[in-house]
């Protein structure tokens, strides 16, 4: 659910956020060994795509491993804006 999320903050304009809420996305796929479903995979790529161009790699770097720290809830929370 997180990568749709850090998506809405990126087009939203957000796109810090979008990068801590994608690299807490990230980071729960790592601990969890989990695929994403065909779908979900696409919007990652997306995602991933949108941050490289839009952020310098050592920036996008820092906002990842911020994003990585995050409960699921807590970046939830941050790509609505709460």
């Amino acid at each position: 659910m997180l990568d749709p999320l850090a998506l809405l903050a990126f087009k939203r304009g957000r796109i810090a956020d979008a990068a801590r809420v994608f690299g807490c996305s990230e980071a729960a796929h790592a601990f969890r060994k989990g695929r994403r479903q065909v779908g979900e995979q696409r919007i990652r790529d997306q995602v991933e795509t949108l941050l490289r161009t839009a952020l310098a790699a050592d920036q996008l770097e820092r906002l990842l491993a911020e994003g990585a720290a995050l409960s699921d809830e807590h970046a939830a929370h941050i790509a609505l804006g709460e």
